[in-house]
């Protein structure tokens, strides 16, 4: 059961939603409203609303912020689950890009689109980064890694009704071509080293493609 209320005032109209609950622990009916500014916004909240109701998975208002539980996952759930440097990568990510840009917005109103903006922002350079140059698509991937697991933790506990990670936008992992010498080019490097007292080394590594941690783990028999 649900009812919309219309209301019209200076700065215009609004519309007010109120579905019940049920019943709480002493017999009252229990109930949870939300404002929109569109009677169609208004129907939206009160179907999906009702569903929710009817599964047992309604999620109660709450004035949390972004900040608050980000925080709090952080103390709590994240630091059970990851080592303590995975912890500590987790912490810069979040208070350096996501918490200056969405820390103060409700939880529960987090949206899609908040993160498409937020992540779009970063790799356009048009919000401000420690060194003051645009994310690369492979940092602004990750950073959506630790968002998606955090907000994952927020719908499992009841705390938002939907992960708004799940569907957001991610910018196309670019790969670097790999580059590699022909056989003039080989020969004129092998040339110039010809006197260099590394010379046996530098053969090694084009005859047989190794890489550098490679090299540095051989031992002379």
């Amino acid at each position: 059961m649900a009812q919309i209320t219309k209301r019209t005032t200076k700065k215009g109209t609004r519309f007010t939603a109120r579905v019940f609950l049920g019943r709480d622990g002493d017999g009252k009916r229990s109930s949870e409203s939300k404002s929109f500014d569109t009677l169609r916004d208004a129907k939206g909240w009160v179907r999906d609303s009702e569903n929710a109701v009817k599964r047992a998975s309604f999620v109660v208002r709450t004035p949390m912020s972004v900040e608050t539980f980000i925080r709090q996952w952080l103390a709590g759930a994240a630091a059970l689950t990851v080592r303590s440097r995975t912890l500590d990568s987790y912490r810069w990510l979040l208070e350096t890009y996501l918490l200056p840009q969405l820390g103060s917005r409700k939880l529960q109103d987090l949206r899609t689109s908040d993160l498409n903006s937020l992540y779009a922002g970063l790799m356009s350079g048009s919000v401000e980064t420690p060194r003051g140059r645009p994310l690369s698509s492979r940092s602004v991937r990750y950073l959506h890694a630790v968002v998606r697991r955090a907000l994952d933790d927020a719908r499992r506990t009841g705390t938002v009704q939907r992960n708004a990670a799940d569907d957001a936008i991610l910018p196309r992992e670019l790969r670097r071509e790999m580059l590699a010498w022909n056989a003039d080019e080989v020969r004129t490097f092998l040339t110039s080293v010809k006197n260099d007292h590394l010379n046996a080394l530098w053969r090694l590594f084009v005859m047989a493609g190794l890489r550098p941690s490679e090299a540095l783990a051989l031992k002379m028999g």
